[in-house]
């Protein structure tokens, strides 16, 4: 049991670390206590039992469709990606349907099918 346990213990404390290191880039964009607050708004309010994602990427803005309903993106840092992953993260979506033509955009679609593990 001991054995179970510290191996469920090192993978949590791997993804508080992670959640750490990311908590502190965003904070670090941050100018105002306003800004904090609209992060911390965003990231504990996210719809509740969402079902089917859609990530349109496109040469402009990302557009985020959740059960024919668009989302908008909230401006968080200066990264249209980081804002694009930071709501997708948000919203917790049980399926994510991605449409994209770009290759620029690998990163963000890479980043985004590592949430879904």
């Amino acid at each position: 049991m001991e054995k179970v346990y510290l191996f469920c213990m090192s993978e949590l404390e791997k993804e508080w670390k992670i959640l750490k290191d990311i908590s502190s880039k965003i904070i670090k964009q941050c100018t105002s206590d306003d800004d904090i607050f609209k992060i911390a708004s965003f990231m504990s309010h996210p719809i509740k039992n969402p079902h089917l994602l859609t990530l349109v990427l496109t040469d402009c803005q990302p557009t985020i469709k959740l059960n024919d309903r668009f989302i908008p993106i909230p401006s968080v840092t200066n990264t249209v990606n980081f804002n694009t992953l930071l709501a997708v993260a948000a919203l917790n979506p049980s399926k994510i349907v991605i449409r994209s033509n770009l290759k620029s955009d690998i990163h963000l679609i890479n980043a985004i099918k590592k949430l879904s593990c």
